[in-house]
């Protein structure tokens, strides 16, 4: 009991030097991942240019689709390639706080029935939503930041085709979102 009450005192002492309070860089280039397609066999790199409350971004993902996320849950999915390009602005202040921003994108999905494997690939446009949240966590690492976000989709005409004669369904709407982490480089 003794030591966790040590540990206690540390922690709340030691936590206001380690919470950010700089302002950050008026441009910024940076580097984001979303480490969640990792456990989906895939990837989520993300690269920004900000400037003031502006950012552009570019963004390529790969991944598994889990089964409760699926467009249509009687076959697997896989994203091969999300390629995107979008817009954020900072509400707050520049490269803190709330944002908001619109993400265009075009999606090549893999489409498998397991009972035969057969599949079907096609790509569809997409335009997504987004709002988040970006955290600079620690002053001793200025450039590090944490800025999960939550998004709705809309498909632009999406393909309607079927596997061994059954149609598979398509979903016009979906949520989707990240916690993504990465580092920002003033110039």
């Amino acid at each position: 009991m003794r030591r966790c009450s040590w540990v206690s005192l540390v922690v709340v002492l030691a936590a206001p030097s380690l919470v950010a309070a700089q302002t950050p860089p008026a441009r910024a280039f940076d580097l984001q991942v979303d480490p969640t397609p990792f456990f989906l066999r895939g990837f989520a790199p993300e690269l920004g240019v900000t400037v003031g409350r502006h950012r552009v971004l570019a963004t390529v993902v790969q991944y598994d689709v889990p089964g409760f996320l699926r467009e249509d849950p009687a076959v697997e999915e896989r994203r091969d390639a999300i390629v995107g390009v979008g817009y954020q602005y900072f509400f707050l202040r520049h490269l803190d706080g709330l944002f908001a921003g619109v993400l265009v994108s075009a999606t090549h999905t893999t489409f498998a029935r397991p009972a035969t494997q057969h599949e079907h690939t096609t790509w569809t446009w997409r335009a997504t939503l987004r709002v988040g949240w970006m955290v600079t966590p620690f002053r001793s690492a200025p450039g590090f930041f944490v800025a999960p976000w939550i998004g709705a989709n809309v498909a632009i005409d999406p393909e309607r085709f079927a596997i061994d004669g059954v149609p598979v369904e398509r979903r016009l709407f979906g949520v989707t979102g990240a916690i993504q982490i990465g580092h920002r480089f003033a110039f």
